[in-house]
Parts: C-alpha cells; sequence; structure tokens
C-alpha cells in the first residue's frame, strides 16, 4: 500500500508538470538519461516521513531538478523557469508545497545549471 502512495504521489507531480510543458517550453524526463535537452525536469524518487503507529507514510518529500543549457542567458534562465516551475506546482498540485530552491549543477558529459526544487507532499 505505502508503494502505491508514494506512487501516486509522484504520478500527480508529474502530470502536473506535463501539462505545462507547451505553456513553458520545458521537458519531463521521469527517469534520468544521458540524453538530457535541456530545458529538462527531472523528478526524483521521494524520502519518506512516516508517523503514528500504523506504519503508513504521511510525507514524501521530492527534488524536482530544473535543468537549463550552459550559455550566457543561464542564470537567467534558470530563475525565470525555477520561479515559473514553482508556481505550476503550488497552484495545480494541491497537497504539494513548494519549501525551497537552490542553485547547482547536473552532472553528465558537461555539467549544466540547475535548480533542486525542495517539494513537500502530504500523503494522508
Amino acid at each position: 500500500m505505502a508503494t502505491t502512495v508514494l506512487k501516486d504521489a509522484r504520478d500527480t507531480l508529474i502530470a502536473a508538470l506535463k501539462a505545462e510543458e507547451a505553456t513553458h517550453g520545458y521537458r519531463v524526463y521521469e527517469m534520468a538519461t544521458n540524453a538530457l535537452d535541456p530545458p529538462a525536469l527531472l523528478i526524483s524518487a521521494p524520502s519518506v516521513e512516516y508517523s503514528g503507529y500504523d506504519f503508513q507514510p504521511t510525507k514524501a518529500n521530492f527534488v524536482v531538478y530544473v535543468v537549463v543549457k550552459a550559455d550566457d542567458r543561464a542564470v537567467e534562465t534558470l530563475m525565470s523557469l525555477g520561479v515559473e516551475v514553482a508556481d505550476v506546482i503550488d497552484r495545480d498540485v494541491r497537497e504539494a508545497s513548494v519549501i525551497r530552491m537552490d542553485p547547482g549543477l547536473w552532472p553528465g558529459s558537461a555539467d549544466l545549471p540547475a535548480y533542486e526544487i525542495s517539494i513537500e507532499m502530504s500523503l494522508r
């Protein structure tokens, strides 16, 4: 049952982000691949919190990676797209709250600028 709840939470997040692909110009990847074509979003497996005695998950914490091309507009593009993605999550995923956005690099054949958007989702 816990696996189904986690899968449903991740699927809800992915569906909301995919629904906005054309509007915001990014591609959602459900699995990390070497062939990323930025701008790209990747959704992690969640960390999970349990509470109470019934050993059922109560909270899932996901990271959405926002990856952009490494060019002279990378920082501007990253900040703009990061805020757009956070807005989509806050608006369209009722159970989710965006907690923070941290800058970083997506590793690959060439490290790419990225934001790690931390999201908390209630599972109850």
